[in-house]
């Protein structure tokens, strides 16, 4: 051990590869050991034969730009890039080991709950990301990974993909690499945050159904369904799915920016709302005056000036407390855990 800290720091035997982690189109995912420092490390093979001398040149330049920033953003759920290392015709991006976690795509349908919290985790990276401004590239379902302990894994996160095809050769791309584009980016308009809430809608739609909202047997025909066409509704393919978990999924769906959660920590906040049980209450019990009014004093820090209005017409028809507090979490959307607490706090003290 003692002469393999005598290599360079360039040397191409200076990673040891343990183990096979997974294949993807992209290539090879490795488990290895970094001769110099001892250290467990993860190895993404990149094939460079897509490129010719120029290409090859650019992109592995700027790939090196990418790492070099993202080794300055920290997040549980991304695993950190350290550097690019290159042998021959492959290039390896050096990051911290995967340890245990697989990659989602090899899963079919996920359990709701396990969905949820995976995807809220990526928004929580987002967020952070989009606070620092930090400079994202589109987001591939391949580089999702999650521990057996429910531990989200994101690799490459801020790395220009280094997929040839829809960038310089369309006969070249694949389905996958235009999967998870909003349709501006398909239509090479200005992206953005909302742009990723998209990303991570058609993602979630995975987990929850096994199929992507837009796959197409080709790279043209997905991009056409992103830009064109709607997503089969989800509550034909997950039946049990709650309404208000498919009316955030809609929303972050939308073809027009505008349309969509404003941010990925707004997106979060539907979901997490979408799953939280109601308080309990007695089913058929129907809501007192007195609950009525505490429900209203609840929804006045959310509608405002809007709420006698509102109030009123919820509780028409309302059969319950439960039902009318429902409604009411429904209308406030995003802001539905500002409601719930505000409810909660009118309970302790009416």
């Amino acid at each position: 051990m003692s002469g393999d800290h005598r290599l360079p720091d360039n040397s191409p035997y200076r990673y040891k590869v343990s183990a096979f982690l997974h294949r993807d189109r992209r290539g090879v995912l490795l488990a290895g050991l970094d001769r110099i420092t001892g250290q467990a490390v993860a190895l993404r093979q990149i094939d460079l034969r897509q490129f010719d001398g120029r290409e090859r040149a650019s992109y592995l330049a700027g790939l090196e730009r990418d790492i070099a920033a993202a080794t300055t953003f920290h997040h549980p759920a991304v695993v950190q890039p350290h550097s690019l290392h290159v042998e021959g015709d492959d290039a390896f991006i050096v990051m911290d080991p995967l340890d245990d976690a697989a990659a989602l795509e090899t899963r079919g349908i996920y359990p709701a709950e396990t969905a949820l919290d995976l995807v809220c985790q990526a928004l929580d990276a987002l967020t952070r990301a989009h606070e620092r401004r930090v400079l994202l590239h589109e987001l591939r379902l391949r580089n999702f990974f999650a521990t057996p302990d429910g531990r989200l894994r994101i690799i490459e996160f801020g790395l220009v993909p280094g997929d040839v095809g829809d960038v310089l050769d369309a006969q070249k791309a694949r389905a996958e690499e235009a999967a998870l584009m909003s349709p501006e980016h398909c239509v090479g308009e200005r992206v953005g945050p909302r742009s990723d809430v998209f990303s991570v809608g058609c993602i979630l739609y995975r987990l929850l159904t096994g199929t992507l909202p837009f796959a197409g047997p080709d790279y043209t025909t997905t991009v056409a369904r992103i830009v064109s066409s709607a997503h089969p509704p989800l509550q034909e393919r997950h039946p049990a799915i709650p309404a208000a978990l498919v009316t955030a999924i809609d929303r972050a769906l939308a073809k027009k920016p505008e349309d969509r959660f404003e941010s990925a920590a707004a997106f979060a906040a539907a979901l997490r709302h979408a799953m939280a049980p109601v308080p309990d209450v007695p089913p058929d019990a129907p809501a007192t005056p007195g609950e009525i009014e505490a429900i209203g004093r609840a929804l006045i820090d959310v509608a405002g000036p809007l709420t006698p209005v509102l109030l009123a017409r919820m509780t028409q028809d309302a059969p319950s407390r439960s039902v009318l507090i429902e409604r009411c979490l429904e209308t406030c959307a995003e802001d539905a855990d500002i409601f719930r607490t505000r409810l909660e706090m009118a309970d302790e003290d009416p």
